[in-house]
């Protein structure tokens, strides 16, 4: 096979020449070669969400290059570079590092030295978005002051076009390249006047994938594609029982087999290295491995259901939200609504496996992968020289292209082991790949919540009182155990964050609230998973509206326009989804959510066939307001692939456990939404000049609720539970 490599770029803060005819290095973020050919480097992992076209659009708008150009390159940096923290990562982008303040500072001063490179909460864009387009500006700045000393002409009468500084009185010119030597000798000031949003050539614009040729003709190069000359293959398994770990390995059926190079197990896992993949499959099989007992009585589905309930039903739970008084105004409510709703485990299931590849020598750890995050590349090899007992002086994480991340492509095992495994083998690269069936089973799952309504209506039919209690999993408290080694006890944000995102912030008008939630723990770990808690609580809170419309009879358009009063631009959402989907005659669902700084509103039509009890969403209407729309072309992208997402969760997406293992192992039994199953999915974004929001995750929850609300419309019977075969209804195939 043809030896495949990803390439390391050494980039500096501050502008400076190599070799001879070698490229020139502006800044950070781009360096140029003759013939003006850009390379930029973007610190996002390209997962197919198009951030590497986004990201170079800003920095072309105000360099005043086109992105699509043949000129153009893009590359994920492997150096660890304060510039390139996601700064978005924090208070899902509330926190903007660009203004002047004592937060910001602070954030800047932390992340430059501990650097947080990192994709996800759709945050990309956000945390890009005046940063890029600065740099962009600064550099075009550069390039005109390089200009003017060299012509000796005032700055004032230069301007540029595609690439080159322009004199028109002098009829001269010359390209950034051949002015790149000065231009990256001058420092820019801090502050540059950017464009408004009427002026911009790019952004707004539909803009080509940079990522897609390289797709279509094979050439892109993912994590799993990796192959070097001498390279070893792991194959993996991890104890089936969760919370177990490895006892006893008997390799005595092994050893006799030819090319294999070890066996090494740590903790909760074996892993069998040899010179190929299918070789060290085989001879992981034929292992005989005993592994240690649960300290309690394994799970299984129906135990975690009656833990979620009894949890529920416990006094003290903690008060997320409060607003009037429940106590003394739900005896005055002249209709008293209740429902429960239950939402399973979810994994995350990328069509590219979890794999990487890891060469040790000498003390470097070079790591290959397709990762959402190059910090935790570096953490996990640190941790493994930790384990393994040897000193890693210095981390090279080089990152792919990543065949669908999720989130769960920001955890730390799969890197860790890799590096583990490759110490082992010292001057060998080791790839490892975790075949399908220990990524359903070992992933970090999107929680199973449980969620309980009571609310009262008043004499119009509108909620007077809403109470919500929600108990599960606390995520943050999975994710820095195992992470971290930091148990959270205590704390509103880090128990509940991710449980209670988005129902405890409600942008519908209600006078009493009250939110409370209350945690449980099981061995099951938990992870980020494409929008979270918010794809939970949109379900369990759209379809509550829908409840109390249904009571008021009232259509639910006409009953979250009265709720909405006082959120402009989510009203403005649904108004333009009511028309955009009028002529539907079909049963229609509506859902509107606002999460990551964007609004979303879908309505999905379904029909039934009360005969065989089956079901089809035949088309889903979506209205997007994320602010400045980048890339329009990106965005409709974004959101069709989230109602496809959101569908397979929708009719199929369960994870169960039996005796504490669990049930499902590859897709025959952790389905995926099909073409048949797939619905015409049309796309209307709202123009706007506001900051943009995020687009990778927010069209998931709207999605599951609209659906939710239609299939409960269509066949008379409320869904109060997912995936909707446990309510005995089936997608039509």
């Amino acid at each position: 096979m043809q030896n495949k490599k990803f390439e390391r770029f050494i980039v500096g803060l501050t502008g400076k020449k190599k070799d001879s005819g070698s490229p020139i290095t502006l800044n950070a973020w781009m360096e140029i070669g003759a013939g003006n050919q850009f390379t930029f480097f973007i610190p996002r992992a390209e997962m197919g969400q198009g951030v590497y076209t986004a990201l170079t659009t800003l920095i072309c708008e105000e360099l005043d290059i086109h992105p699509n150009g043949e000129n153009i390159r893009v590359t994920h940096p492997d150096a660890l570079l304060g510039v390139y923290s996601n700064y978005g990562m924090l208070e899902e982008g509330n926190i903007e590092v660009e203004k002047e303040g004592i937060v910001s500072w602070m954030v800047v001063k932390v992340f430059n030295k501990y650097p947080l490179i990192i994709t996800g909460a759709s945050t990309s864009v956000l945390d890009a978005w005046n940063r890029l387009r600065l740099t962009g500006a600064q550099t075009r700045w550069q390039f005109i002051q390089a200009a003017s000393r060299r012509w000796d002409v005032s700055s004032d009468e230069c301007t540029t076009k595609n690439g080159f500084v322009l004199h028109e009185p002098s009829d001269r010119r010359e390209s950034y390249f051949e002015l790149a030597p000065d231009a990256c000798r001058l420092t820019p000031p801090e502050k540059i006047l950017l464009k408004e949003n009427e002026h911009f050539k790019y952004i707004g614009k539909d803009i080509k994938r940079l990522d897609i040729p390289s797709k279509v003709d094979g050439s892109a190069i993912f994590g799993i594609d990796i192959e070097m000359t001498g390279m070893l293959y792991a194959a993996i398994r991890h104890a089936p029982v969760l919370g177990t770990k490895i006892n006893q390995v008997d390799e005595a059926e092994v050893a006799a087999i030819s090319n294999i190079e070890k066996v090494v197990h740590f903790d909760n896992w074996v892993a069998v290295i040899a010179d190929s993949f299918w070789t060290a499959k085989n001879a992981l099989a034929k292992l005989k491995i005993i592994y240690t007992q649960a300290d309690e009585q394994p799970i299984n589905t129906e135990t975690i259901r009656q833990l979620q309930e009894e949890t529920l039903l416990k006094k003290g739970k903690k008060l997320i939200t409060k607003m009037g008084s429940i106590k003394n105004n739900q005896k005055k409510a002249c209709i008293l609504l209740s429902e429960t709703f239950h939402t399973p485990y979810l994994a995350h299931a990328p069509m590219e496996p979890l794999s990487a590849t890891a060469r040790y020598e000498d003390g470097v750890l070079e790591i290959w992968q397709s990762t959402q995050s190059s910090t935790a590349t570096v953490l996990a090899a640190k941790r493994a020289g930790k384990a393994a007992k040897v000193k890693i002086k210095e981390t090279i994480p080089y990152v792919g292209m990543v065949g669908g991340g999720f989130g769960i492509k920001g955890e730390l095992d799969v890197t860790f082991q890799a590096c583990y495994l490759a110490i082992q083998c010292p001057g060998r690269p080791v790839k490892l790949i975790w075949p399908r069936e220990e990524d359903i089973k070992q992933d970090k799952y999107r929680p199973g919540v449980i969620s309980r309504f009571e609310v009262g209506l008043d004499e119009k039919g509108y909620p007077l009182t809403w109470a919500n209690d929600i108990a599960g999993q606390s995520l943050l408290d999975s994710l820095l155990k195992r992470s971290f080694g930091l148990p959270i006890r205590t704390g509103r944000l880090a128990k509940y964050k991710f449980l209670v995102e988005g129902a405890n912030h409600l942008y519908y008008s209600i006078p009493h609230q009250r939110v409370r939630a209350e945690v449980f723990e099981t061995p099951i770990q938990l992870g980020f998973w494409r929008s979270v808690g918010h794809s939970n609580n949109a379900y369990f809170v759209e379809s509550m509206v829908d409840i109390c419309a249904e009571a008021a009879n009232i259509d639910p358009f006409s009953y979250r326009k009265k709720l909405l009063k006082n959120h402009p631009r989510l009203l403005n959402v649904l108004n333009t989804l009511e028309d955009f989907s009028h002529s539907e005659k079909e049963s229609r669902g509506v859902a509107i959510w606002h999460s990551f700084q964007s609004n979303i509103g879908v309505t999905a039509t379904a029909s039934y066939d009360p005969q065989n009890h089956t079901v089809t969403i035949p088309r889903v209407y979506c209205v997007v307001d994320c602010g400045t729309p980048v890339n329009p072309d990106n965005i409709i992208n974004q959101m069709e692939g989230s109602v496809i997402f959101a569908l397979s969760a929708f009719y199929f997406g369960e994870i169960t456990l039996d005796q504490g293992k669990i049930v499902q192992s590859n897709f025959n039994d952790y389905k995926m939404a099909k073409l048949c199953h797939t619905p015409e999915i049309k796309v209307h974004i709202i123009d706007s000049t506001e900051r943009p929001g995020g687009m990778g995750e927010p069209g998931v929850p709207a999605s599951i609720a609209a659906m939710a609300n239609a299939v409960s419309k269509a066949t008379g019977i409320r869904i109060t539970e997912l995936p909707i075969i446990k309510m005995g209804i089936k997608p039509m195939a």
